[in-house]
């Protein structure tokens, strides 16, 4: 991955960062040369991984967000600000799945549908809200949401993170068009499964690069 990116004094947020393929997302871009946020709503954990970029060599800030609540991506956003100044790229990785019981969709209580909704999808929305302004102003940003290979394989037991994950897709695809004028691009990469967690599986399109493209 190192010979394809140069992610020098890039400013890059990774929700989920605290642990997980989130915070291989942190390590591999740091070890690029990126300022890395990692925000996770476990602050400990967020922490810990700056904490071990920075012992590296690298620069980091952990943040505590709860990306449902819009005032926590909001400062969230104004952290990172403080830190380092700007913000170039937002990797939205943040999820509910490991914690969802597997069990039928006719068995799935609406409340627990609705708590998937609000941070798969909501929080997708409201951190991208948080980063534009910045963005906008520079003229300058990449926005790379993660999707889920669920959508194309119809997995069972877990069907509202599947349609969650179906929805980032068609927020990449409409956002984009709405940004590309202000030079941001936004993409949409699937999680191709749990092997995709090995540093030498990760890709991630168009975080370093000024292209013109906005679709995925």
């Amino acid at each position: 991955m190192g010979k394809h990116f140069d992610l020098t004094d890039r400013v890059i947020i990774i929700t989920g960062g605290g642990k997980g393929i989130g915070r291989v997302y942190a390590e591999e871009m740091a070890s690029l040369g990126a300022k890395v946020v990692t925000a996770d709503i476990d602050g400990e954990s967020a922490e810990a991984v700056a904490a071990a970029i920075r012992q590296s060599g690298g620069q980091a800030l952990g943040v505590r967000v709860d990306i449902a609540d819009a005032d926590s991506c909001d400062a969230m956003a104004a952290a990172t600000l403080d830190a380092f100044g700007t913000i170039t790229g937002l990797v939205n990785n943040a999820a509910l799945m490991s914690t969802l019981p597997r069990r039928s969709w006719f068995e799935i209580p609406v409340e627990e549908w609705d708590k998937v909704m609000d941070v798969n999808l909501r929080g997708l929305f409201q951190c991208c809200r948080a980063v534009y302004p910045t963005m906008r102003d520079a003229n300058y940003g990449k926005i790379v949401n993660i999707s889920s290979s669920r959508i194309w394989d119809g997995s069972p037991n877990r069907l509202h993170y599947t349609t969650s994950k179906a929805g980032v897709f068609g927020f990449t695809r409409a956002l984009a068009s709405e940004v590309g004028s202000d030079n941001i691009t936004v993409n949409a990469v699937r999680r191709a499964s749990r092997s995709a967690t090995r540093r030498s599986r990760i890709r991630i399109p168009n975080i370093s690069l000024r292209a013109s493209s906005t679709t995925s």
